[in-house]
C-alpha cells in the first residue's frame, strides 16, 4: 500500500517536473524567439529594395560593349520570365512553394534529422522565401540560430509580400556561377539569348545550377548538368508541368551554349576604363557598380574592332623590324619545358620547346605535337637593316620560343612561324568629325599586358605633328602658302646650355627658297624653325592653346620641331579643327545615360567654339592635303579619298605619329616606348605610324561618298609662280593655282620670261 503511494507520489512529481520543465522551455523559447524576432531586420524595408543591378554600356549602334557590376544582375520582372522557368524553379526547389505560408514543416524537420545524424548543418530544407531572407537580410553562415532567424524571417515576408513578389525576387537574386546574379544575367552567360528567348531545356538547366553552380555549369561539367537537367526535368513532369512528349524532347535537347562565355563583357577595354572612370567621377562607385545604369556611347564597335587589329598588326611589324631579341629561357634544371597546350588552333600562339635545328627548318615541340619553323616564317629575325646568318645564330636546341601555329602539313606536322612578345607600345583615336564623337580608342597593344592608356594620358613629343600648328598661327599672321622663306643653314646661340644649336632637316641638306606649303608637305625643319622666330614663339603658344593644346609648352625654338609633351587626345582635337571649318570640339563620348527602367538620366549634345575662321581653317586642310599628295604622308593616297594629314618623328627614333583625316573622319596613331628609348633605326611616322592609320581608315570610308573639302566663300584661287610665289605670267612655267584667304592673295606679277636669241649672241 504504501509502496503504491510512494509510486503514485514519484509520478505525479515526475510528471509536474516535465510540466515545469516543458513550460520554462516554452516560456524559454518564447522569450529567446521574443527577443530573436526583436532583433530581426523590419521586412517592412523590402518594399523599398532596390538590388545591385549591373550597368551596360552600349556603342552608338545600341551594341553591348561593356559591363560594370559588383554583382552581375540585369532586373526583369515576372512577367517577362517565361513560365516555365518559373515552374521548373518550383519543381526542383520548392513543390508547395503556392501552398505554404513561409516555411515547409516536413522539410524541416527532414532536414533537421539530416544535420542531427551528421552533428552539423548539411541540409537547410529551405524553402524560396527563405532563401529569399537568407540572401536579403542574413549572412551566409550555417548555424542553428541564423536558421532561426531565416524561419522568422520568412513568415514576416509572407505576410508583407505577396508569392508572386517574392519570387520575383529570387528568380533576380540567385547566383548561378560565372559572375552571374538573376535569371537574365544568366541566360545571357550560358546561351547568349534573353530570358523570355529561353527553351524548356534551356530553363531546366538554369534551374538545376543555384545548387552547386559550379558542379553543374554546362561549361565546366556537361555531364553533370545533363544529368541535373533531367531531375528538374522529371520533378518538372511530376508536379504536371510539362507533358511527356514535352519532357523527351527537352530530356535530348543538345547544350547550345553561348560562345562568348565571358565573366564580363568588354569589347573595348581602353575605351570601357575610360568610360568607367568618367561615370565614377560623376555619379560615384556606388551607382555605376550597382544603380544598373544604362550607358549609350559614341563608340563604333566595327570601326574600334579595325582599330585594335590595325594597331596590333602594325606594332608587331615595328617591331618585328627590330629583329629577334631571343628566347623566352632556356631549359635547365630550374627552368622546366612549358607544359604541352591544352588545345591548339591555326592563329593561335603558344610556347613551344627547340628540339632540333635541320637543314630544312628548326623543329619546335607543343607537348607531344611536332612542328617546323622555315627560313621564310623567321626571315624577320636579323632585323631589316642586318644579313641571315642560318638558323644557329638564332635559336638553339632547349630554347622556349613562342610561335604562331600556320597550318598544319600533309604529314600533321605544323607549320609554324616565330614570334615574340611585342614591346613597341602605341594609340589610335578616331573622331567623327560632324560631331566630335570618338568613334574607337585603343591604348595600347594589349589591357591585360598594360592598362595605362596612351590615347589620353601618354604625353610624348610630337615632331613633326606640331608643325601644323605653327602654320596656323603664321598663316594667322599674314603669310600664305605661297609665302617664300630660304631654306639654308642658321645656327642659335643657346644660353642656357650655354651652347651653339645648328638645326638640319631630316635628308640632312637646304634646298633654298621655299614655298610654305612645300616646306610643310616635306616636313622642312630649318623652314620651320624660320617661320616660327618671324611670327613669334609666344604667339605660336597661343595659336596652341586656342586649338585645344594643354600641358606645359617649351617657350623656345624648339617647338617648331615639336619639343615639348602633349597627348594624342588634345593633338586630336587640334586636328580636327582644319576639317571642321574651324570648330574645337569637346570631344563627346556619351551621348546619354539612363537608369535601368530606361528614364532619361542625362542627355550629352555635341559642343564646340569656332576658334579659327573658317577660309583659315581651309588654308591648313588644304596644305594638309599636300602632305598626302606629294609629302611626307604619300602613302595615305591609297585610301583614294581627298584626305590630308602630317607625321611626326622625334629624336633617335623614339616616337612616331601620324595625324590625318578625310572629309567626315580624324584618326591619329602614336607609336612608340613607354621608356621612351628608340623604337628602331629609319622607323619615321611614314613607316611606324602611317600604315596603321591606312588600315584604320579602310574600315572607316567603308560605305560612305567621296565627298571634297567644303571651299567657304571667303578664300580666293590665283595663279602663280612657284619659284617665288608671285602672280603667274600667261607664259609662266610650271604655274598652278593657290589658295589664299581674301586679301593675302599676291598682288606682284613675277618677272617676264627672258628668251635667249642664239643666233645674236655671237653678235652681242
Amino acid at each position: 500500500m504504501l509502496l503504491g503511494k510512494g509510486i503514485l507520489f514519484l509520478f505525479k512529481s515526475v510528471i509536474l517536473f516535465v510540466l515545469i520543465v516543458g513550460f520554462l522551455s516554452i516560456v524559454a523559447a518564447g522569450a529567446f524567439l521574443y527577443t530573436l524576432e526583436s532583433r530581426l531586420p523590419n521586412v517592412e524595408a523590402i518594399k523599398e529594395y532596390h538590388p545591385p543591378l549591373l550597368t551596360q554600356v552600349f556603342d552608338r549602334n545600341g551594341e553591348l560593349i561593356a559591363e560594370f557590376f559588383k554583382e552581375k544582375r540585369i532586373w526583369v520582372p515576372l512577367d517577362e520570365i517565361p513560365v516555365k522557368l518559373q515552374e521548373a524553379f518550383i519543381a526542383v526547389e520548392d513543390e508547395d512553394f503556392y501552398r505554404h505560408k513561409g516555411i515547409d514543416i516536413q522539410g524541416i524537420l527532414r532536414a533537421a534529422w539530416v544535420d542531427f545524424r551528421a552533428k552539423r548543418i548539411v541540409q537547410g530544407g529551405s524553402t524560396i522565401t527563405q532563401q529569399v531572407a537568407k540572401r536579403m537580410f542574413l549572412s551566409p553562415e550555417k548555424s542553428f540560430i541564423r536558421k532561426a532567424k531565416e524561419i522568422l524571417l520568412a513568415c514576416k515576408l509572407e505576410r508583407v509580400l505577396t508569392k508572386r513578389q517574392i519570387l520575383e525576387l529570387y528568380l533576380n537574386q540567385v547566383y548561378f556561377g560565372h559572375g552571374a546574379y538573376g535569371v537574365e544575367a544568366a541566360a545571357l552567360t550560358y546561351f547568349g539569348k534573353h530570358v523570355w528567348e529561353l527553351s524548356l531545356a534551356e530553363c531546366a538547366t538554369l534551374a538545376g545550377l543555384p545548387k552547386s553552380p559550379g558542379n553543374y555549369s554546362p561549361f565546366l561539367n556537361p555531364q553533370n548538368a545533363y544529368a541535373r537537367r533531367a531531375h528538374v526535368l522529371k520533378r518538372m513532369l511530376v508536379e504536371n508541368y510539362i507533358t511527356p512528349q514535352e519532357y523527351e524532347e527537352a530530356l535530348h535537347e543538345p547544350f547550345s551554349l553561348s560562345k562568348e562565355r565571358r565573366y564580363r563583357v568588354d569589347k573595348a577595354p581602353y575605351f570601357d576604363e575610360f568610360i568607367r572612370q568618367k561615370l565614377v567621377e560623376r555619379y560615384g562607385e556606388k551607382e555605376v557598380l550597382e544603380g544598373g545604369l544604362k550607358v549609350y556611347t559614341t563608340l563604333d564597335l566595327t570601326l574600334q574592332r579595325a582599330a585594335q587589329k590595325a594597331l596590333r598588326k602594325g606594332l608587331e611589324a615595328v617591331d618585328k623590324r627590330g629583329g629577334y631579341r631571343g628566347p623566352l629561357y632556356h631549359v635547365d634544371s630550374e627552368h622546366p619545358a612549358p607544359p604541352a597546350p591544352k588545345e591548339i588552333s591555326i592563329g593561335g600562339v603558344y610556347k613551344g620547346l627547340v628540339e632540333k635545328i635541320t637543314p630544312k627548318g628548326v623543329v619546335v615541340a607543343l607537348g607531344k605535337v611536332k612542328g617546323l619553323i622555315t627560313k621564310k616564317d623567321m626571315a624577320w629575325a636579323p632585323g631589316w637593316l642586318k644579313k641571315w646568318k642560318g638558323f644557329e645564330a638564332y635559336l638553339s636546341p632547349g630554347d622556349v620560343i613562342l610561335v604562331r601555329v600556320k597550318d598544319v602539313g600533309y604529314s600533321g606536322q605544323l607549320r609554324l612561324a616565330l614570334e615574340q612578345k611585342v614591346s613597341v607600345e602605341g594609340a589610335v583615336l578616331s573622331l567623327d568629325l560632324a560631331t566630335g564623337d570618338v568613334l574607337a580608342m585603343v591604348g595600347g597593344y594589349s589591357f591585360r599586358r598594360s592598362k595605362f592608356n596612351r590615347a589620353v594620358q601618354a604625353r610624348r613629343q610630337p615632331g613633326s605633328g606640331f608643325k601644323p600648328i605653327i602654320y596656323t598661327a603664321a598663316m594667322a599672321s599674314g603669310f600664305t602658302p605661297a609665302s617664300i622663306i630660304v631654306d639654308s643653314p642658321i645656327t642659335f646661340y643657346l644660353p642656357e646650355k650655354k651652347e651653339f644649336w645648328k638645326p638640319e632637316n631630316y635628308e640632312k641638306r637646304f634646298y633654298g627658297p621655299t614655298r610654305l606649303r612645300v616646306a610643310l608637305a616635306h616636313s622642312r625643319n630649318v623652314v620651320t624653325i624660320k617661320l616660327l622666330k618671324k611670327i613669334g614663339v609666344n604667339n605660336a603658344i597661343r595659336y596652341a592653346r586656342l586649338l585645344g593644346i594643354r600641358g606645359e609648352l617649351q617657350p623656345n625654338l624648339s617647338l617648331a620641331l615639336g619639343g615639348s609633351d602633349v597627348t594624342l587626345w588634345d593633338m586630336a582635337k587640334a586636328y580636327a579643327t582644319f576639317p571642321t571649318g574651324g570648330k574645337l570640339y569637346s570631344l563627346r563620348y556619351i551621348t546619354k545615360v539612363e537608369t535601368h527602367d530606361g528614364t532619361l538620366l542625362e542627355e550629352f549634345k555635341p559642343i564646340y567654339q569656332q576658334v579659327l575662321p573658317k577660309d583659315l581653317a581651309y588654308i591648313m586642310t588644304s596644305m594638309l592635303q599636300s602632305v598626302v599628295k606629294e609629302g611626307t604622308g604619300r602613302k595615305a593616297k591609297v585610301l583614294g579619298v581627298p584626305c590630308g594629314g602630317k607625321t611626326g618623328t622625334t629624336n633617335d627614333y623614339r616616337d612616331a605619329w601620324f595625324l590625318g583625316f578625310t572629309t567626315q573622319t580624324f584618326t591619329g596613331v602614336y607609336v612608340g616606348r613607354d621608356n621612351h628609348t628608340s623604337i628602331g633605326e629609319k622607323e619615321t611616322g611614314a613607316r611606324a605610324a602611317l600604315p596603321i592609320w591606312i588600315d584604320v581608315m579602310k574600315e572607316a570610308i567603308k560605305g560612305k561618298p567621296i565627298e571634297p573639302f567644303a571651299i567657304p566663300p571667303s578664300v580666293v584661287f590665283a595663279r602663280i609662280d612657284p619659284r617665288n610665289g608671285l602672280l603667274a605670267r600667261p607664259d609662266t612655267r610650271n604655274a598652278f593655282y593657290e589658295v589664299f584667304r581674301k586679301g593675302t592673295e599676291p598682288k606682284r606679277f613675277t618677272s617676264p620670261i627672258v628668251r635667249k636669241n642664239i643666233y645674236n649672241i655671237g653678235l652681242q
